[in-house]
């Protein structure tokens, strides 16, 4: 034992207590919340750097070498004990731990300062020792009784061994056992430097373990979280998917049920048409002509009623954005008209203002909504009353307006608020007879990007506004 050179051991164990805590530092830098490796790394280097000075004895000032030196060490061990209640979840409470280093500290320098034994010295810094090992022991315990961790637990172990053979020392100085040196060849040294060694290494390496455990149960949970929602992608996808099936499946049917429907409807009009025809050439026969036309009035509501109701059942209820192309303005206007019954037909008026000849629009959906339109306005102004149909340019912005003007009796005040809404929830609420053509046309102008209004007319009646833009297109 006696060709051992204490001070050179107190050295090569002061490097490593440094070396240790920098190897933890890079690996878990970029791996594990960075206050809890700062703090962790910072603990271990004050033990580092109380070793280096243990060992500068009688080579430098005592107070660098042992008053510095040993609030140095304090520290080391009262900086662990917050990022040990941080690795449980818990508050780190940095306060208590540092009145726990201060009152040590203050208890040590005032000894040192007023000239007391070293051996009153030597048991202030064994009893900080050993408390300070013992709380790093508990709370490393119930860390890993908590993360069920071994590292955690090997923490635990190695510094209640080390806080034992500070006790161990300090009971053979008590007893008159040894030298009482504070840097001794002597077995109990010896075996203390043996303990603080296995505490840096143990102690580093079980807090790497802990930490690496606990990266990997993390990124484990993220993985799994990652599945979890591509597998909710998955099924939403496979929803999507199933829902533009049955979407255009009940498109499908209701073009099919439509044909089916309106196809007989077509040939009874074309039948009944070529029976006016023939009845009015007999000359005495006016009753049967007004029977057959007010026949034909009624297969051409159904038939306009079918329309809406295909309509509504299929491209109205989607979120497809409508494609639009160039149409005639002249040819779109003459279908809608033609699309009314030969009576009604009779009352619309046509004021074209439209500089350009064609606008931008999908031509089904806006013959649909303009037929709409017309339709109402022919059925609830009084007989015989003019219906106007106006088309507008609008320069900001940039669209196509049609007005639809009866004289009519307008609108309920709880019907034009709902009608002039942007955006009306839940299904639409109609008047009695209209069915879903206002839904319809409000519909057709939101799919083109547009809008519907409704204002009061003069002297009397309703002037419904569909406006279709025509900038930005798609």
């Amino acid at each position: 034992m006696s060709q051992l050179d204490p001070r050179s051991l107190l050295l090569a164990t002061g490097l490593l207590y440094i070396a240790m805590p920098l190897a933890v530092l890079l690996i878990l830098w970029q791996r594990h919340p960075r206050l809890r490796v700062i703090g962790w790394v910072a603990s271990g280097l004050c033990l580092g750097v109380t070793a280096v000075l243990y060992s500068l004895r009688e080579i430098a000032p005592a107070w660098l070498t042992v008053a510095l030196a040993n609030v140095v060490s304090y520290a080391a061990f009262f900086a662990k004990l917050p990022v040990l209640r941080l690795e449980q979840g818990l508050p780190a409470r940095w306060q208590p731990a540092l009145a726990l280093w201060l009152l040590a500290s203050l208890a040590f320098v005032a000894a040192f300062a007023s000239g007391q034994p070293v051996g009153m010295r030597s048991t202030i810094n064994a009893c900080a020792h050993i408390g300070g090992a013992l709380l790093v022991a508990r709370q490393a315990h119930l860390l890993a009784r908590q993360t069920d961790s071994r590292s955690a637990q090997m923490i635990a172990l190695v510094y209640l061994l080390y806080a034992g053979t500070v006790l161990l020392r300090m009971s053979r100085r008590e007893l008159g056992l040894n030298d009482g040196l504070p840097v001794s060849p002597q077995f109990d040294y010896l075996l203390l430097l043996l303990a603080a060694l296995l505490a840096a290494l143990l102690g580093n390496v079980g807090y790497l373990g802990m930490a690496l455990e606990r990266t990997r149960v993390r990124e484990q949970a993220q993985r799994q979280a990652l599945d979890r929602l591509r597998e909710q992608q998955q099924a939403l996808d496979a929803s999507r998917h199933a829902r533009d099936a049955v979407r255009s499946e009940r498109y499908r049917s209701s073009q099919v049920l439509a044909h089916e429907v309106r196809q007989p409807l077509h040939n009874a009009a074309v039948a009944l048409q070529a029976a006016t025809s023939r009845l009015q050439a007999l000359g005495d026969a006016q009753d049967a002509v007004r029977a057959v036309m007010q026949a034909q009035a009624v297969i051409q509501r159904v038939s306009a009623s079918l329309d809406n109701t295909v309509a509504a059942a299929s491209l109205l209820t989607s979120d497809v954005r409508v494609s639009r192309q160039a149409v005639e303005l002249d040819v779109i206007i003459d279908l809608c008209v033609a699309d009314l019954a030969p009576a009604a037909r009779a009352r619309v008026v046509v004021d074209n203002q439209a500089e350009g000849r064609s606008a931008y629009m999908e031509p089904g959906l806006v013959r649909l909504a303009v037929r709409n339109l017309l339709i109402n306005a022919t059925r609830y102004a009084p007989d015989g009353t003019q219906v106007t149909l106006r088309l507008l340019d609008s320069e900001s912005p940039l669209a196509l307006v049609i007005e639809v003007a009866d004289l009519g009796p307008g609108l309920p005040p709880a019907r034009e608020s709902q009608v002039n809404t942007d955006s009306p929830q839940g299904p639409p609420s109609v008047l009695p007879g209209q069915g879903l053509g206002l839904h319809i046309v409000r519909r057709v102008a939101d799919m083109h990007g547009g809008s519907l209004r409704w204002r009061a007319n003069t002297p009397q009646g309703s002037v419904f506004t569909l406006t279709l833009p025509q900038a930005d297109l798609d």
